[in-house]
């Protein structure tokens, strides 16, 4: 009898929590990855179904400089070029989130973040400002580093991040 109302007190703590759960703000960050765009398709299905808004970002990290303290015509042309192509790049992956949102009937914004220190940083201080209830990230991005469990940046916003995360393989 006992283990019938634990049973039933449990099943009635399960069914709050799930209550309390809702995203309305749902942050996936996009790398181009196969993995990153797995991560949006759970992202976009949850938002679908929770009538949320997905924000999409991708972040461009600051590039290897050199450890002079002057930077030579080619290096700064390198940091130029090398800033163009991550942006390119970053607009074309988000254009696609963007076509995979209004497919789905999901409301997105998408935003590129340049010049980061810390992609973890990045992320989690972005959910953070931006009210987000859900992160989805991927196990590993385009680095394809074969990672224990999971990639750095992943376990860095699972440890880091104010809300719940989702880490799709």
């Amino acid at each position: 009898m006992t283990m019938l109302k634990d049973s039933a007190d449990l099943a009635r703590s399960g069914e709050r929590a799930l209550s309390e759960i809702f995203a309305r703000k749902i942050l996936v960050a996009v790398d181009g990855s196969e993995v990153s765009f797995k991560a949006l398709g759970h992202a976009l299905r949850i938002a679908k179904s929770e009538q949320s808004e997905v924000l999409a970002i991708h972040v461009i990290p600051k590039p290897p400089y050199s450890l002079s303290s002057q930077i030579s015509d080619d290096e700064d042309r390198l940091v130029a070029s090398y800033y163009e192509r991550a942006r390119k790049q970053s607009q074309r992956w988000l254009g696609e989130v963007e076509y995979l949102a209004r497919k789905a009937g999901v409301k997105a914004k998408v935003e590129v973040l340049v010049d980061a220190t810390s992609i973890v940083e990045s992320i989690t201080t972005f959910a953070e400002m931006n009210n987000v209830d859900l992160i989805v990230t991927g196990t590993k991005g385009r680095s394809n580093s074969k990672r224990i469990l999971m990639g750095s940046v992943a376990n860095g916003v699972v440890t880091h991040a104010h809300c719940a995360v989702l880490v799709v393989r």
